[in-house]
């Protein structure tokens, strides 16, 4: 995640004034939490070939209360996404917003989304060191992309946001 927050603080310095540049940027932070995904497939094949068979660290003890827990938490994180960006999407449209911060919050509202999807991947890597079932994993991962798939930035989505602050920002003038 230190990956995002480099993006993000470079992100700051070069995107404040051009909507098309901020996308780009938000793309970028997606391009690169979806690496992140394929590296830890990667981690978990490496490990279940390294490790064969692989039954987790803790494989003696009942793991079901804990996919119940990861199953909660990834159903909460889930409910959080939603929550987030309508949050977000409402700060657009607040009557203090001015031109220059649209860009950054629609950028922040990508990188929120995507870090709250990687975790939801995390909690899968986590059940899987703990229990040794990539199938664990695997479930959590595609949760990760569905949610990544419906909340994956659109540029149409940017402009008709954009244009509807503009258009409220040069009526109060």
């Amino acid at each position: 995640m230190l990956d995002y927050l480099i993006v993000f603080l470079i992100m700051i310095v070069f995107v404040k004034e051009n909507s098309r540049r901020a996308y780009k940027f938000s793309i970028i932070l997606g391009i690169i939490m979806i690496i992140n995904l394929v590296l830890y497939s990667i981690l978990i094949e490496l490990i279940k070939f390294r490790f064969e068979p692989f039954n987790g660290f803790k494989p003696e003890t009942d793991v079901v209360m804990l996919r119940y827990a990861l199953i909660g938490a990834a159903i909460i994180t889930s409910l959080l996404i939603a929550l987030m960006r309508r949050l977000f999407i409402r700060a657009l449209f607040r009557g203090d917003q001015s031109i220059k911060n649209i860009n950054g919050l629609l950028v922040l509202s990508s990188q929120m989304t995507y870090c709250l999807c990687e975790a939801i991947a995390i909690y899968g890597l986590l059940l899987f060191l703990y229990a040794g079932s990539s199938l664990d994993f695997y479930l959590f991962l595609v949760l990760c992309l569905v949610l990544l798939g419906i909340y994956f930035p659109r540029y149409s989505n940017w402009e008709v946001w954009i244009r509807q602050v503009e258009e409220r920002v040069t009526e109060t003038y």
